[in-house]
């Protein structure tokens, strides 16, 4: 479809350091139901809800699945938005699912990937079924890559045990996971709701404020923060022997308050010496990221911690626990309806507050879809979304 004419008479504004978003009559000489445009000349996006009739309304029907559920997927491409009778769901990215993940081929799945880094055939692993399939209990296999994967190829409830090392390839056996209280040498070991800290698998959540603990051979996926009552910790020593010590702590604030007005990333002060970043948002100012400390990333962390905790986190394998791709797999719907709102706000409040309450429904609608679900039904353009965000 071709737009013909646009009304964008009057917006020829010089001077904004920030896209502004704003309500607009928009005229065409053809019918249309685009509602949202970006004027690249006047670095303005237009929004009309009028265009749209019937059931549809105006949203933003961006759903392409990131990392940060970006929501508001329209500030960085520039997308135009369309009027939609319901927000659709979000699109996911199939791509090097672990076992236990749901999956639509077997190119989904990581250990298919992989398939050429074993010493055996694997062509009965893929997806079967719907759900990513790895080796199942007492089942061995040889792999050889540069780096340490073999946490990544059994199946839920187990982990890769190490029987011998060979030049080109070694060989392991997924066998269970070690239960609480066992001694462990790393996460994988250790049943979903524990990490290894001290050589030891340890409930998720249970180490109190300021409790120290060492790592050997740290890596990433060990995740031993997730031990902390507040789910961080800070580095306290570097030994020899690749031996790192850790104290339970909370997570640094921001020290000018959670999501304040900035102009460069070095007003975006953090507690422990940091900075987060300085972004533009909906209202056309800019606002600084949030901190881990502030209050929205706590509020996360809580329902992040009653994932761990929960019976479906065994349907993921001991590397897929924590990645969003197997967690919304399984995730009950009430957990991951508060994971999904409070992770956005972790994430993107910056870009939201002291925007125009309209602008958030119709730009932000999975925001706003959460919210009333949260808070009840009223949409009174959104009194109850704005109570929260400008608290």
């Amino acid at each position: 479809e071709k737009i013909a004419l646009l009304g964008l008479l009057g917006l020829a504004v010089s001077g904004y350091e920030c896209t502004r978003y704003e309500f607009a009559e928009i005229k065409a000489d053809i019918e249309i139901d685009q509602c949202g445009f970006y004027d690249y000349l006047d670095d303005i996006f237009l929004v009309d809800p009028s265009i749209c009739g019937g059931n549809t309304t105006c949203m933003n029907n961006h759903t392409h699945y990131s990392h940060d559920i970006n929501i508001i997927d329209i500030m960085e491409t520039y997308h135009g938005i369309y009027c939609i009778e319901n927000l659709p769901k979000i699109e996911r990215e199939y791509y090097m699912l672990y076992p236990g993940s749901k999956c639509n081929s077997d190119r989904d799945c990581y250990i298919y990937r992989h398939k050429y880094n074993f010493k055996e055939n694997t062509t009965n692993k893929g997806c079967k079924s719907g759900v990513c399939q790895g080796f199942e209990k007492d089942e061995s296999f040889e792999f050889g890559y540069v780096y340490d994967m073999k946490v990544h190829f059994c199946n839920p409830g187990l982990f890769a045990k190490e029987e011998k090392k060979g030049l080109n390839y070694n060989n392991y056996t997924c066998v269970e996971q070690y239960k609480e209280g066992h001694q462990c040498s790393n996460s994988s070991q250790c049943t979903n709701d524990c990490v290894c800290v001290n050589s030891e698998c340890t409930k998720i959540g249970s180490l109190k404020h300021g409790a120290k603990f060492n790592m050997t051979n740290y890596a990433h996926e060990d995740r031993p923060s997730l031990a902390c009552e507040s789910l961080y910790s800070k580095l306290l020593n570097y030994y020899k022997k690749n031996i790192t010590e850790y104290q339970c702590d909370d997570p640094p604030k921001s020290i000018n308050g959670q999501a304040a007005e900035c102009q460069k990333d070095s007003d975006c002060k953090v507690s422990d010496g940091s900075h987060t970043h300085c972004d533009c948002g909906l209202s056309g100012k800019k606002y600084c990221e949030l901190a881990e400390g502030d209050d929205y990333a706590l509020e996360f962390n809580k329902f992040y911690k009653q994932w761990f905790l929960s019976p479906e986190v065994s349907n993921c394998n001991a590397i897929g626990r924590f990645h969003d791709e197997c967690i919304y797999d399984y995730m009950s719907k009430n957990l991951s309806t508060y994971y999904d709102y409070y992770f956005i706000l972790k994430k993107n409040y910056h870009l939201i507050k002291g925007a125009d309450e309209k602008l958030v429904k119709v730009l932000a609608p999975r925001l706003y879809s959460l919210n009333q679900t949260i808070n009840g039904d009223n949409d009174e353009d959104s009194s109850r979304l704005i109570g929260i965000f400008y608290a």
